[in-house]
């Protein structure tokens, strides 16, 4: 699916897609240079999962992220998990430098 339709948005049709059909898997192609574009047709993040990566840039463990966010550590190493997959990253320094390139942190 390209992300610029003629009638409409390829995000606004990959949503209605997943939320008709949430077993649908989308190609999304583009030759948008904006990678914004690209990261909206991601799954997208979970309010919890951007919740993470401001704690892991402050150096807490899974277990202190855990105890902050009362959730158990290993869901906290499954959000981390699900954040790299999501986005192609292969460490928490790459996920780090992500959150705070997007804005999703401050440094």
């Amino acid at each position: 699916m390209d992300i610029g339709l003629r009638d409409r948005s390829g995000i606004d049709a990959k949503r209605e897609i997943k939320r008709l059909r949430p077993e649908t898997a989308i190609v999304a192609l583009t030759i948008q240079e904006d990678e914004e574009y690209f990261f909206e047709m991601l799954d997208g993040l979970t309010e919890r999962e951007l919740e993470v990566p401001g704690h892991l840039a402050d150096g807490a463990s899974n277990s202190e992220i855990g105890d902050t966010l009362q959730i158990n550590p290993k869901t906290v190493a499954r959000h981390r998990e699900n954040i790299m997959r999501k986005l192609n990253l292969h460490s928490r320094t790459e996920l780090v430098k992500y959150a705070i390139r997007k804005g999703i942190i401050t440094p």
